[in-house]
């Protein structure tokens, strides 16, 4: 007979694992992307290529300088070669990616930082994600090893950068994708990038000038962290990577249990509550991925959960 602990990790390594889904979505030149889901998130697999604005509006292009350029809301294929298009994407400037007539497919959005941590938490750290994410070989990098596995299916590849004024740089030996999220204020915007390397497992987060080119990797709106059980109701988890305290509502009164399970299946945190309809927790533990399970009359849910 399978132990209740034997279960528990059962659920737990299953939970962890990400999913290549055959599915996909179309931007508004007709672009078509395959996407994956890794943990709870669903990300574009390729990079976006689009030259339009969710609405229609055209992104326009500049062959010239952009670095005196505070609202430069440009495009550019790599090296002004729209023949690397299908395979690397286009560059977008920080201004073109966070302007509100949104660059993604609708239901799509440019990740924040907190996203893409959240990403690099679930595939081990800063340290290690990029061999997991990066496309293995060297069709698309200059260089690989045996430790680049891209197990995730993210598919990335080395498609390189546009600097100030006009300079193209790094194709096929490292990739850069801008976030949403604003560093600093004043002078010309800045926003933070996502950096891996064809010469390293890391991934590294940087800040740019918002009139330099980057790629964008979208990922699928997710409103609420709600999670179903069994029967009509919901559960809602936030907020989703925690540090410190996590909040549980019930969409009606509740009685049962809840634990926090870490990555060997040791219970790390056990709770009883009867007839409540909202839970705080101290989820206080050391960094990491860790598995929620709770008990009700309902049945059993289980969540990921990423401390930070």
């Amino acid at each position: 007979m399978t132990s209740t602990k034997e279960l528990y990790l059962t659920c737990f390594y299953l939970l962890l694992g990400f999913t290549i889904r055959a599915q996909t979505v179309t931007d508004i030149d007709g672009n078509v992307y395959s996407t994956v889901t890794i943990g709870s998130q669903t990300w574009m697999a390729e990079n976006l290529r689009t030259s339009r604005f969710s609405n229609g509006d055209t992104i326009g292009t500049q062959l010239g300088a952009t670095h005196n350029d505070s609202n430069a809301i440009y495009q550019w294929a790599y090296n002004d070669d729209q023949s690397l298009v299908p395979a690397y994407g286009r560059l977008y400037s920080w201004y073109a990616a966070v302007d509100n007539r949104n660059i993604c497919p609708a239901g799509w959005h440019v990740p924040g930082i907190e996203e893409w941590d959240a990403l690099i938490t679930f595939l081990g750290g800063d340290s290690t994600a990029g061999n997991l994410l990066k496309e293995s070989g060297t069709v698309h990098w200059k260089s690989t090893d045996s430790s680049v596995t891209n197990s995730s299916g993210f598919n990335t590849r080395g498609n390189g950068f546009r600097a100030n004024p006009q300079m193209y740089s790094g194709l096929r030996e490292i990739a850069f994708f801008w976030t949403s999220t604003p560093f600093g204020t004043g002078g010309f915007a800045r926003g933070y990038h996502i950096r891996l390397s064809h010469a390293s497992s890391l991934v590294e987060t940087g800040v740019a000038v918002g009139n330099c080119g980057s790629c964008i990797r979208c990922i699928e709106n997710k409103t609420t962290n709600v999670n179903p059980v069994f029967g009509p109701g919901k559960i809602d988890i936030y907020p989703t990577p925690t540090h410190g305290t996590l909040y549980i509502d019930f969409p009606s009164p509740e009685s049962g249990t809840v634990s926090i399970f870490d990555l060997s299946g040791r219970e790390v945190y056990w709770k009883r509550f009867d007839e409540q309809s909202f839970l705080e927790l101290d989820s206080r533990q050391s960094t990491g991925v860790y598995l929620l399970m709770i008990h009700t009359a309902e049945g059993i849910i289980q969540k990921r959960l990423v401390i930070l």
